[in-house]
């Protein structure tokens, strides 16, 4: 299980297999992602798992298919934008929320907010560097399970990495 110290108020946790049979396998059948993209999604999707977010008291289950999958290439650049000084929105769509983060001077606000027919949102001020090295733990695992369960090779990896 991944995420930041216990203490911090923001944390990503990839959590227990996700086994309900919802989801529909990801094709391409106009061939215009990557191999390595399109082999991503299969790993998360056959190997789907809970992602548990935390945001000060506030927790939501996303799951790594399709959430993260739809979403990796934004959440791999999102401690880059971070360390950047730049604000990032993360959309999941399939799961109705967002998760928002605006840095300022070595703290991030951290925002998990739902739409739809919940309206709900929860607010904490998180360390940068913790807030990061969250995010960077959640992508490594991700792309270090796809590798190791055959789904992408270290090379693939590299390139999402």
């Amino acid at each position: 299980m991944i995420g930041v110290r216990e203490s911090s108020p923001f944390a990503m946790d990839v959590g227990a297999r996700y086994t309900a049979d919802i989801f529909l396998v990801p094709e391409d059948p106009l061939g215009e992602l990557p191999e390595a993209e399109l082999n991503l999604r299969r790993f998360c999707f056959y190997r789907n798992r809970a992602v548990i977010v935390r945001v000060g008291e506030k927790e939501r289950q996303l799951l790594l298919f399709p959430d993260v999958a739809l979403t990796f290439l934004e959440l791999r650049d999102a401690p880059r934008q971070l360390q950047w000084n730049n604000r990032v929105s993360l959309i999941f769509p399939e799961s109705a929320c967002r998760l928002s983060f605006r840095p300022e001077n070595g703290t991030v606000e951290c925002r998990l907010e739902e739409f739809g027919a919940r309206l709900d949102s929860a607010t904490c001020q998180a360390n940068l560097v913790e807030t990061t090295a969250a995010l960077n733990r959640l992508v490594d695992e991700v792309l270090a399970g796809a590798v190791d369960s055959g789904y992408l090779t270290a090379e693939q990896a590299e390139q999402l990495a």
